[in-house]
């Protein structure tokens, strides 16, 4: 089942004004977070690092604010309080929240069409949200004409310490910690494994390493040509991250920093469970997966996309 919706609409059509949440302030944004109806793909930040950010818009009423959402390019961050993009195609929902005792559906509704004017002048030709089919949020991006495109399934690895030793790995491939120096060339890496819409800017790969438990390159013939990293909390750890040079997959490179991450994580952080993340389409990840004991989890979250050069 989908998100139950509210019956009614109680906000009277001429009332609604869409602004910036920063002409609001800390105190607006302090009011939405704790409303019960709140949807968050911020990864590495909080709705409080982007809150003068020209994207982040907030629906207003003469009572105060009633919602507010924030829709990012794939490239834009965060650098010294400034936000900064470049030339991506792509777009994500990270952050919505509706105050409490309001129909979100007109609200979000504005919102949306406010967001995808600034994304079509600044070129996004796509905006995408991953929500589970049991969020509150999902029959509304549904009504935002976002539709399916794919899957995201977690998998699960029971039994790291004894997988890690049980599939080989190519002899001349040497897995290391990843220093400062290696970024540029993990960058070309992610940029080469992945198409645009999961790609990892050059700030989120500078945050990954200073924030993860464990970040590791994979070394062939003196060349960068794999890394991974992961966090750990209590006795689970998660492989945020995984990926090869486009030209040397399927060569064991993959094989060999998935085994190492086992191994580091399950001995020097002694976590009993390893999860990881992966589309439904890739199949080519799953199998790799499934030769360290990984298992699929239910449920799934489903990738939704709107494709704003057909947008009204």
């Amino acid at each position: 089942m989908e998100g139950r919706r509210p019956k009614q609409d109680i906000i009277p059509r001429p009332a609604l004004r869409i602004g910036r949440l920063r002409e609001f302030g800390i105190p607006a944004l302090d009011q939405l977070v704790q409303q019960r109806r709140v949807f968050n793909r911020m990864d590495w930040w909080t709705p409080y690092d982007w809150l003068s950010y020209d994207g982040f818009s907030a629906a207003v009423l003469a009572r105060g604010i009633v919602g507010a959402l924030l829709v990012t390019p794939m490239d834009a961050h965060i650098n010294d309080r400034l936000m900064l993009q470049g030339n991506a195609h792509v777009a994500w929902v990270r952050w919505c929240a509706i105050a409490d005792g309001v129909s979100a559906s007109r609200v979000i509704q504005l919102l949306f069409e406010n967001s995808f004017d600034s994304l079509l002048h600044a070129g996004i030709t796509s905006l995408y949200a991953i929500v589970e089919s049991m969020s509150w949020m999902a029959p509304y991006l549904h009504e935002a004409q976002f539709t399916g495109v794919d899957q995201v399934v977690t998998m699960i690895c029971r039994h790291p310490a004894t997988a890690c030793y049980q599939v080989s790995v190519p002899p001349d491939v040497m897995v290391r910690q990843a220093k400062q120096a290696d970024l540029p060339d993990v960058l070309a890496i992610d940029q080469s494994a992945f198409e645009e819409l999961w790609q990892y800017p050059l700030p989120i790969l500078i945050k990954a390493l200073e924030s993860s438990v464990y970040f590791s390159v994979a070394i062939q013939q003196e060349l960068v040509v794999g890394y991974q990293f992961a966090s750990a909390d209590g006795q689970g750890a998660h492989i945020t991250r995984l990926a090869v040079r486009s030209d040397m997959q399927r060569h064991g490179i993959g094989a060999a920093l998935l085994a190492d991450a086992l191994k580091h994580l399950s001995s020097s952080w002694q976590v009993r469970y390893i999860t990881l993340n992966t589309q439904l389409s890739n199949g080519a990840s799953q199998k790799l997966y499934r030769q360290f004991h990984f298992e699929l989890q239910q449920p799934s979250m489903r990738v939704l996309r709107r494709m704003l050069n057909s947008c009204a």
